[in-house]
């Protein structure tokens, strides 16, 4: 999938910007197609973390398992996406206006896999039906790939404006 790239200047100081993006039980406030998010390493965020989000697209609820790959304060966030969709997420955090203002700029790379798509996964494991649903699966998701570029830049990017209106508002 081509690389989506998004990015918005905030009205505040990077340390509390950082503060608020790396709050992950607070995501699903500001992102929209996030119904819930489970931290499952105990402990306090790092490199190694584990999470996994519950994704509501086009009345399909899947999981969204990652794991924190960077962790650099106030500057970076990054994770890999381990899940139905591979591939990373990125956060970056530049202090602006004398350390007023903070630009985010959000970078995503995600693929689908065989298990992007809720039946596949059942019927690969199927005696006769599994190896053809397994190339069907990824026969999908090579032609689909491409179709969820314009649908995720577009969440992204309001997903972005609700983050901004968290961090500046306190509300999504």
């Amino acid at each position: 999938m081509p690389i989506i790239e998004c990015s918005t200047r905030i009205a505040a100081p990077r340390p509390l910007v950082w503060e608020r993006l790396i709050d992950l039980e607070r995501q699903p406030d500001w992102m929209h197609d996030l119904v819930d998010l489970r931290i499952d390493t105990p402990g306090p965020l790092r490199v190694g973390t584990l999470a996994t989000g519950t994704v509501r697209m086009f009345g399909l609820t899947q999981a969204d398992p990652v794991e924190v790959t960077a962790l650099d304060a106030p500057s970076r966030y990054a994770i890999a996406h381990i899940g139905g969709f591979t591939g990373s997420g990125e956060f970056r955090l530049e202090a602006v206006d004398d350390d007023a203002a903070t630009w985010v700029t959000w970078r995503e790379e995600l693929r689908p896999t065989i298990d992007a798509f809720p039946i596949l996964p059942r019927l690969a494991r199927l005696p006769l039906v599994g190896p053809l649903a397994a190339v069907a699966g990824r026969v999908l998701a090579r032609i689909a790939d491409p179709c969820f570029a314009p649908m995720f830049r577009y969440v992204f990017t309001k997903d972005l404006q609700r983050f901004r209106r968290f961090v500046e508002t306190g509300a999504a």
